[in-house]
């Protein structure tokens, strides 16, 4: 299966009052990245043309930076465009089915996708998405850069699920002699659901933007695949595989890192439960059910921190919840 997504909204979209997150929106004044060589006289104080006339704000001085008389629109700070068409997406799978259907008491599906999903941005919610970097541009005059795996990129995918009527108990294959046997021992079925998922891709910024650009990402520089044999809550991915860039140029790291993701999914949740009944009516039962999530209690971990230069960078502070289970009494009628 695929889909091909052309002129969709670009970069995070309208919020409260129709004003953007920071990061959001198409960014239409930043300067051109050619001017960038002109390195520190881009931040160097000039006579500032709007002296007077603008009152208020970063322009009302006797002076501004050069880079900000250098841009397309120097009247103004900022001119942000919500939601322009140009975004793209990518997306092909392949995806193999099997389903059992309700026979001699048992019922199951398997379920296994094999995808990749290619965008140049998060769309209307990048800023609140699982990366919400992955919203941010570096370069707004060279869109096809930012061409990379989506946020929520799931490469492997399997899920099983299944029903159970475990064969003991009045008219089964094991039959109970005794009707306070049958009762508390006949008639049990299990169920449960087993996911085992890759991670997110992570995108990876520079907590010190020193582009210079007056509206440009900065994402730190890939010196070698950061991926690590065996990450630990400590050690996510090797930091020391990331360098800031120099002054006045974007770094060279891609939105999403497709090699560089979150912890996978490997969960198994599991019911037991059991019916009595029917008694006054073809409807009426008494369900007995036990439900087990995170059976097995494994650790699972959020995203790593993810900003460069940070102190606790590369480093989880969090897990997903643990083994939790709940007992429950349901009448039907």
């Amino acid at each position: 299966m695929g889909n091909h997504g052309v002129k969709l909204p670009f970069g995070g979209g309208a919020r409260l009052n129709f004003v953007p997150f920071e990061g959001t929106g198409f960014y239409r004044n930043t300067l051109r990245p050619e001017l960038l060589s002109l390195g520190n006289a881009l931040i160097e104080r000039v006579s500032n043309p709007f002296f007077g006339v603008i009152k208020t704000g970063p322009l009302s001085g006797p002076t501004v930076p050069r880079g900000q008389l250098l841009r397309p629109y120097p009247q103004y700070d900022q001119v942000i465009a919500v939601q322009i068409p140009a975004g793209m997406s990518n997306y092909h799978a392949f995806t193999l089915t099997a389903n059992r259907r309700f026979s001699r008491g048992l019922q199951f599906q398997v379920s296994f996708t094999a995808s990749k999903y290619l965008s140049n941005t998060e769309g209307p919610e990048g800023a609140i998405s699982q990366n919400p970097h992955a919203g941010r541009m570096r370069n707004y005059y060279d869109i096809s850069a930012e061409k990379s795996v989506m946020n929520n990129d799931i490469p492997r995918s399997l899920v099983i699920s299944y029903i159970y009527e475990l064969p003991v108990g009045k008219g089964r294959k094991f039959p109970l002699d005794g009707r306070i046997a049958g009762m508390f021992l006949g008639g049990w079925q299990v169920a449960g659901i087993s996911t085992f998922k890759s991670g997110y891709p992570l995108s990876v910024s520079a907590v010190n933007n020193n582009t210079s650009s007056l509206g440009g990402f900065q994402r730190p520089n890939v010196l070698r695949n950061p991926s690590l044999e065996n990450p630990t809550a400590s050690r996510w991915f090797d930091p020391a595989a990331f360098a800031q860039p120099v002054p006045f140029t974007f770094g060279n790291s891609p939105r999403t890192m497709p090699y560089l993701r979150t912890h996978g999914v490997n969960n198994f949740d599991f019911t037991l439960q059991k019916y009595w009944g029917p008694w006054w009516s073809e409807q009426s039962r008494l369900q007995f059910r036990t439900e087990f999530f995170n059976l097995f209690n494994r650790t699972a971990f959020y995203q790593p921190r993810i900003v460069f230069g940070d102190p606790t960078f590369a480093q989880v502070f969090q897990t997903l919840p643990a083994r939790s289970i709940q007992l429950g009494l349901k009448l039907y009628w």
